[in-house]
């Protein structure tokens, strides 16, 4: 798995243009709503279900995890340094890559404290 630090490509569930707040929805991107967290900004536009390209927040890091875990769900520490989404002390970030079982290799975009 290569990580991706700055720009990473994503397919839209519908026409975009640039300059938007987008928010993972299952494995595509969204415009996100007034309350919802985003992951980055559209680069540029596209039309729905072509690739837009989106500039992240932050930087992503490859983890392991501790257990299955979707896309886009929030990251927590796990047990033996892992990651998983249960609740347990201070929120990592966001899995940008799925993990089937225990032991997977994710992606995980870093969501500074309070974010």
């Amino acid at each position: 798995m290569q990580k991706n630090n700055g720009i990473r490509s994503f397919i839209s569930t519908a026409a975009i243009t640039r300059g938007l707040r987008v928010k993972l929805s299952g494995s595509e991107v969204v415009v996100t709503g007034l309350t919802e967290e985003g992951i980055g900004v559209t680069v540029e536009g596209a039309s729905a279900g072509s690739p837009v390209a989106v500039e992240l927040d932050n930087q992503t890091v490859e983890c392991v995890a501790g257990e299955a875990l979707a896309i886009g769900a929030a990251v927590y520490p796990a047990a033996l340094g892992k990651v998983a989404d249960t609740v347990s002390g201070v929120r990592i970030g966001i899995a940008i890559t799925a993990a089937d079982a225990d032991g997977d290799f994710i992606e995980v975009l870093i969501k500074p404290l309070g974010a």
